[in-house]
């Protein structure tokens, strides 16, 4: 995948460009027994970006950054049945960056998610979910939990609560630039959300 930026008057007047590459590879490997799906995906990653601001020179900035990122990612899951839903995950990351603006950084993330939930055919339901993951410096806690009615074939009511924590990225931490500066003492960022949906669906005749 390529992909081009900046058209001419965004980041500036031209030859200020953005260009990125990915590509990307990924092996699913699933196995379903009398009550549980298990799921082995291995995952890899690799992009770089170029980047070329010269809004007037001499401040003309360049960077080039190469980002690698390898997961392997084991997951186990209830079957639909009469009982309750679970899911169960475990993920491993491997992030490596090397940037002429950024430096050269690399970190190792894990991860552990559970899921509760009544079975999806009931008219009403509950769910809870726990994900705890980290970089051996901060462990952020994500959990959340939900709720669903259904009053009618065609009509549903849910409600949804989450809070959590997100680890700063490499851009966040390290990126330097004449429009950015990088803080690598960032912490771990938090949020809180409260989510209400009502549903109906129209049958027409035809």
């Amino acid at each position: 995948e390529r992909k081009k930026y900046g058209a001419q008057g965004f980041y500036a007047p031209l030859p200020s460009r953005e260009e990125g590459r990915q590509h990307l590879g990924q092996v699913i490997i699933s196995r379903t027994g009398h009550t549980v799906l298990w799921e082995t995906a291995l995952s890899s990653r690799f992009y770089r970006d170029i980047f070329d601001l010269d809004r007037t020179r001499p401040a003309y900035y360049h960077n080039e950054s190469t980002t690698r990122m390898n997961q392997a990612l084991l997951r186990a899951r209830s079957l639909p049945r009469t009982g309750l839903f679970w899911e169960c995950s475990m993920d491993l990351q491997d992030q490596h960056m090397d940037s002429l603006g950024m430096g050269q950084h690399k970190r190792t993330l894990w991860g552990g998610q559970f899921r509760l939930g009544s079975p999806r055919s009931g008219r009403f339901g509950l769910e809870g979910s726990l994900r705890l993951a980290g970089d051996g410096h901060a462990s952020p806690l994500q959990t959340g939990l939900g709720a669903w009615a259904d009053f009618s074939p065609t009509t549903r009511l849910t409600l949804g609560f989450s809070q959590g924590e997100r680890l700063p990225s490499f851009t966040e931490q390290f990126y330097q630039s004449p429009a950015n500066t990088g803080n690598p003492g960032l912490l771990p960022e938090r949020s809180l959300s409260l989510n209400l949906n009502a549903s109906h669906t129209w049958h027409s005749a035809t």
